[in-house]
């Protein structure tokens, strides 16, 4: 018999990509803004 997902194990992969793509997301918002702040200040010292 072949390996079929079940639908909680399809739902648990959905949801594992689903935080890892908003860690993804959130780590490089702030890095940005990291960037953004730095470069500002770099400006105005």
């Amino acid at each position: 018999m072949k390996d079929v997902p079940s639908q909680s194990d399809l739902r648990e992969a959905i949801h594992t990509m689903t935080v890892r793509v908003g860690i993804m997301i959130a780590g490089s918002t702030l890095a940005l803004i990291i960037t953004v702040v730095g470069a500002l200040i770099s400006v105005a010292g």
